[in-house]
């Protein structure tokens, strides 16, 4: 079956302390939503906004609760624009009518519901599946908001999206099962300084005759191994310093990669199978989010691990 690929966003969820709207003691979306699942029973009671508020043109939300056994709470979340959706795209009362089978008008041309996308809260911990729908994270943590305050705790504090904590690379490399391979490179009139791997690369190069050459190369794991991550480090240090290298691609094992520590953000891309072009299977998808969360909250051999088992960041 062809596959598709799918990219899950690690992200903190941070109080915005107010007057009206005072910070708690600590964020527990996962108990939060768990309260609104229970008390929404119709979908626009997982709706944002309100139903009166859902004006034609307007970015509009529903949650639809994935049942699973665990404390956090999955669930995937259905973007359309207010009154542009195909009349088969049925939001009413009692429940949504949302699959992965084709949608087709009375000409027999395809057309798309909603864009979905999944989610997985956790404490302060949110993972998002990366979606087509520009600002899809905040405009479902703006629902989420709104749900929890209708539905359990009024005054519920605001709240934003942070990046999760950045990692120092050998804890990246353990989180990723490894480094996979690293390309190094040396662009054009970079000199590199001596006793350094780009160093190395030029002697190399200008050896056999390239004088001035842009040069790139990648060094790969053997199969069900990976790379020493403290040289692969050196080789970092180069790049970031720009000692020895111009730039610098590390690919880890489980498919995440990097170029710079100070631009990195923790994301996890995945490969799925899908029913048609553009859909993936779903429960690929969910299965991924909970496997991405459990292996964050695992020790390490360290005894290091991102995010505590109830979801805050350590």
């Amino acid at each position: 079956m062809p596959t598709i690929n799918r990219t899950l966003l690690l992200k903190r969820v941070v109080q915005v302390d107010g007057i009206r709207f005072p910070a708690i003691e600590a964020l527990a979306l996962h108990e939060s939503m768990d309260r609104v699942f229970e008390a929404a029973n119709s979908v626009w009671d997982r709706h944002y906004p309100k139903r009166e508020q859902a004006t034609p043109g307007r970015r509009c939300v529903f949650f639809e609760r994935v049942e699973r056994r665990g404390t956090a709470v999955l669930f995937n979340a259905y973007a359309y624009l207010a009154r542009h959706t195909p009349d088969q795209a049925v939001i009413d009362d009692v429940r949504a009518r949302v699959s992965a089978d084709p949608i087709v008008d009375e000409h027999g041309t395809h057309k798309e519901i909603v864009e979905r996308f999944a989610i997985i809260v956790l404490g302060e911990t949110m993972i998002i599946e990366s979606a087509r729908v520009s600002g899809s994270a905040h405009l479902a943590l703006a629902a989420m908001r709104d749900l929890i305050r209708r539905h359990d705790a009024p005054r519920h504090p605001n709240m934003k999206l942070e990046d999760a904590p950045s990692l120092d690379f050998q804890r990246m490399a353990r989180l990723h099962r490894g480094v996979a391979s690293v390309t190094a490179r040396l662009h054009v009139g970079f000199t590199a300084e001596p006793n350094t791997f780009g160093d190395a690369m030029e002697a190399i190069v200008a050896r056999k005759g390239f004088e001035r050459a842009k040069v790139t190369t990648t060094i790969e794991a053997s199969e069900n191994d990976q790379l020493d991550p403290t040289r692969v480090e050196e080789m970092l240090d180069e790049s970031e310093s720009g000692t020895g290298l111009s730039g610098i691609t590390i690919r880890f094992r489980d498919g995440a990669s990097l170029g710079e520590l100070s631009s990195y953000r923790e994301k996890l891309p995945i490969q799925v199978q899908q029913v048609r072009p553009g859909v993936p299977v779903v429960t690929e998808i969910e299965t991924a989010m909970v496997d991405y969360l459990r292996a964050l909250a695992t020790p390490d051999e360290d005894n290091f691990q991102l995010i505590t088992q109830t979801g805050m960041f350590t």
